[in-house]
């Protein structure tokens, strides 16, 4: 906020565990956290339509500062999530300052410390349990008492992730699709973004 009152909207992250909003400044001043209320979100993504399912889930990432695009007018939502860029999104919502061209190389050494990830294979594609398990971990490896047994593939997930998964489908985190958690496959940009927001808006109730 400028000494006439003017005020100047700069970009920032809202992390809904720790109630803080994280914004970069370049210079000392006043500044007033706020929300803007009925803005309408502009979409620059020219391969994100209204009709898609993940819309309103690209929309929130975006306006949250967790995701930029693959370029300035593309998100690529059917691109597969890698580790890295899970772990780079993750530490965004932390609060933790993470841009520039080594922003993989940082991200990797912040998730080593919260205990999150080993670092290994941060280029590889980060698979749905994957995703889950790294999100449960985040969150502080939340107890659960539940089991997936209302899913046609549940054996098929890894032991180490059932907790992870039991916890993500009980929070409304992780739905499945046709009765089928596809725990293997690729976790995909826009799926991303979607357990992302449910995770979010979950933990702010």
């Amino acid at each position: 906020m400028a000494n006439d009152g003017t005020l100047t909207e700069i970009p920032c992250t809202y992390n809904s565990v720790k109630k803080l909003a994280n914004f970069t400044v370049a210079h000392f001043s006043l500044y007033v956290v706020g929300v803007v209320d009925g803005k309408p979100w502009v979409n620059p993504f020219t391969d994100v339509s209204k009709n898609d399912w993940f819309y309103s889930a690209v929309e929130y990432a975006n306006q949250n500062g967790l995701f930029a695009g693959t370029t300035t007018n593309t998100f690529s939502p059917n691109l597969p999530m890698t580790r890295a860029m899970l772990w780079t999104v993750l530490g965004r919502m932390n609060g933790q300052n993470l841009s520039g061209e080594d922003v993989f190389d940082v991200a990797r050494i912040w998730a080593i410390n919260a205990g999150i990830t080993d670092g290994t294979n941060p280029s590889k594609d980060v698979t749905r349990e994957q995703m889950v398990t790294i999100l449960w971990r985040y969150a502080g490896s939340p107890k659960t008492d539940g089991d997936l047994s209302n899913f046609s593939d549940a054996g098929s997930v890894s032991s180490y992730a059932i907790d992870a998964m039991v916890w993500a489908v009980e929070n409304g985190i992780l739905y499945g699709s046709n009765g089928a958690l596809m725990p293997q496959g690729n976790g995909t940009r826009a799926q991303a973004a979607a357990i992302l927001q449910r995770f979010m808006e979950s933990t702010a109730k």
